[in-house]
């Protein structure tokens, strides 16, 4: 007896539908075995490792702290382990310019390369994290949330928090030479001030409070080197740092672009009109930028005093700023 093909005798369409289900789909199905298979094997596969939030495991242990979310969260003690064994059992961590390197050519792939990665940027990668990446010397990268919603903030409400910006820029900066963040600063403005040149665009770098000295912002635009970077006084931030506004405003000199106008009382970033209860030394302010023929923005960022105010107050404290501004547009006349 001659066994035949089950669609032989059928019609077309029987038949095609029997190629389709009996041949086609299982080869399908057993090349997407093998691709799976030489994607997890493949040579130059480097893994990932997620993180979110670190738990203090002596504070949980005594009742201190939650720690009923251990799918998002790991014990700090656990993480210390972990890393530990990746820095002894000889993994190299990356951050993703070194892959963008290696995938150019311009960096050798290390044996075993891993990319440690956190989401959301809590407070706990710094308290907990930071320590061990320091300890380690590792390479660690995280991924910010800047605006974290309601709903997000009460998810960790009373176990963590969000970072704060210093907080971030230490971790940025942490176990890097002075040397190289400045040579990445002027690397990125750079390609900044190139990007928006063709709009008519300038990019000013304003001081903050833990960076008051203008020497400090004139040495990155030396190093950057395009006539379309300049600088921004914030006076707030400034008054903030106790630094020297009459100064700063000569050392700037043609290199001033733009200026936030606001005043507060030295302690905190209040955003306060100029000529209320702040400690700005207006006169010395607006004399300085006259003398040095100041022609920029004068923005004033006042945002402190409308909060919760009604709409009524609100415009007569305007009319109050058309007076402030054209009195200090007076002393800058005087130079």
């Amino acid at each position: 007896m001659v066994l035949g093909l089950p669609w032989e005798g059928r019609s077309p369409v029987l038949t095609i539908v029997g190629i389709i289900i009996f041949g086609v789909i299982p080869a399908l199905l057993v090349l997407e075995v093998l691709r799976c298979v030489y994607l997890e094997y493949r040579g130059d596969r480097m893994p990932i490792l997620l993180y979110h939030r670190l738990v203090c495991k002596a504070d949980a242990d005594r009742g201190l702290v939650r720690d009923d979310e251990m799918v998002w969260a790991s014990y700090d003690t656990r993480f210390a382990e972990q890393m530990e064994y990746l820095k002894q059992a000889g993994w190299t961590t990356l951050d993703f310019d070194d892959f963008l390197k290696i995938r150019a050519g311009e960096m050798p792939r290390p044996a075993k390369p891993v990319f440690i990665t956190f989401d959301d940027g809590y407070v706990s990668n710094y308290t907990m994290g930071l320590p061990v990446f320091k300890r380690l010397r590792l390479k660690a990268t995280i991924y910010v949330s800047p605006e974290p919603n309601e709903y997000t903030r009460k998810q960790v409400e009373g176990v963590d928090g969000f970072m704060t910006p210093q907080q971030l820029r230490e971790m940025t900066e942490a176990g890097a030479a002075p040397e190289a963040i400045h040579a990445v600063r002027v690397e990125r403005l750079g390609v900044l001030c190139d990007h928006v040149r063709d709009a008519g665009l300038s990019i000013c770098l304003e001081n903050v409070p833990n960076c008051p000295e203008v020497d400090d912002l004139l040495a990155i635009i030396t190093a950057v080197g395009r006539d379309n970077l300049g600088i921004c006084l914030d006076t707030g931030h400034l008054n903030m740092a106790s630094g020297d506004q009459v100064g700063f405003i000569r050392g700037a000199g043609a290199y001033l672009r733009a200026t936030h106008l606001a005043d507060n009382e030295g302690l905190k970033d209040q955003h306060l009109m100029p000529y209320e209860r702040g400690t700005v030394d207006w006169p010395a302010v607006m004399g300085a930028l006259g003398a040095i023929g100041y022609r920029g923005l004068a923005n004033l960022e006042t945002p402190g005093e409308s909060h919760g105010m009604p709409l009524a107050i609100k415009r007569a404290k305007l009319d109050y700023l058309h007076r402030v501004m054209d009195y200090l547009l007076e002393l800058a006349a005087r130079g």
